[in-house]
């Protein structure tokens, strides 16, 4: 495995454009993580924020960027609301996730249980 971590990007909004995805391109991190991928269901708005940002492949949905074989982690900067199924997608793909703000917007879902690899819901 190479010492750069390839990151793909779950949603390109404003958390996206203007704190994730400035910090990842900064010269000082390219030789550790390089933003790789990137998917919005809103098209023209994730093509825009990978050309500006210089990453190399766009995708709409979220199976679509965990099965591409283009990145190593993602960070997932969707609404809260689909932070535990996009991590959850990513995590059975095999992907690092990091979430920005939380994992869940209420207690771990109970679908959880045994959903992903070495994932269980909390006491269980």
């Amino acid at each position: 495995m190479s010492d750069v971590v390839r990151m793909g990007v779950v949603g390109a909004g404003a958390l996206a454009q203007r704190a994730i995805l400035p910090h990842l391109t900064q010269e000082d991190l390219h030789d550790s993580v390089q933003p790789r991928a990137i998917c919005d269901p809103v098209a023209e708005r994730a093509e825009e924020v990978a050309r500006r940002f210089g990453v190399p492949h766009v995708y709409a949905r979220v199976e679509e960027l965990v099965s591409a074989g283009e990145a190593d982690a993602v960070t997932i900067a969707s609404p809260i609301g689909l932070h535990f199924e996009h991590g959850r997608l990513a995590l059975q793909a095999g992907l690092h996730v990091h979430f920005n703000k939380t994992a869940a917007s209420r207690s771990w879902p109970r679908r959880a249980k045994g959903s992903a690899p070495n994932c269980a819901a909390p006491g269980s």
